[in-house]
């Protein structure tokens, strides 16, 4: 076997939560980061930084998440996604994002194997939870306690008889971001469902940074 070294000199490694590794550069806040094509409506990145240290304190004050536990982003592109996407990092909670696509069944395979305590869901794809969770045996008054429906600040209440991720801003903000450095930058931070050439999709935990970049490390499965 044969090893083939760049002649690049190695690149320096960063070792914390890409939260961290992202809000610690300067920047202008004004700067645009996110733009919402159907409706225009942007967000800068002092916005974000402020929406998501809110997020963050939200879900630990409101759902009592805390560092170490999992969520389930159920939805497809939107100007909410970023923001609960940071935010939730910014608390600590690993991540798992899901295929808006998913059918009820396919869903409660990846709730159920990343054992998420909580999960975020677009409005249009509430239904979807709703039979989720009929499917795993879970009654409707128990399902609503586990679901958050996406929002910010300004828009519609998704959802009537369901907590709204708009309620979680506005009261109150983490001072900072769970920090992960040193060490800590190889805690898991995201829980990614490949789409798996036989079986079921397959868990890969990827930690918070390293390199720059969160890198894949193993699989669950």
């Amino acid at each position: 076997m044969s090893i083939y070294s760049s002649s690049i000199p190695p690149v320096h490694v960063t070792r914390q939560s890409a939260y961290s590794a992202v809000f610690s550069r300067k920047h202008d806040p004004s700067i645009i980061a996110f733009i919402d094509a159907p409706t225009g409506r942007n967000l800068s990145r002092g916005d974000l930084r402020d929406l998501t240290l809110q997020l963050a304190h939200g879900v630990r004050t409101q759902h009592g998440l805390r560092r170490g536990d999992t969520a389930l982003i159920f939805s497809p592109n939107s100007l909410a996604w970023p923001v609960l996407l940071f935010g939730l990092v910014a608390a600590g909670v690993r991540v798992s994002p899901v295929n808006n696509v998913y059918t009820p069944a396919e869903l409660a395979n990846q709730y159920l194997d990343c054992a998420a305590r909580l999960v975020f869901v677009h409005p249009d794809l509430l239904p979807v939870m709703l039979d989720m969770f009929a499917h795993i045996g879970v009654k409707r008054a128990d399902a609503r306690s586990r679901i958050v429906v996406m929002c910010l600040p300004g828009d519609d209440l998704p959802a009537a008889g369901f907590a709204s991720m708009g309620e979680l801003f506005g009261c109150g903000a983490l001072p900072t971001e769970e920090r992960f450095d040193g060490e800590l930058a190889d805690e898991v931070a995201y829980l990614c469902y490949s789409s798996g050439t036989t079986g079921k999709p397959k868990g890969v935990e990827v930690r918070r940074l390293r390199h720059g970049c969160p890198v894949v490390c193993t699989d669950r499965t």
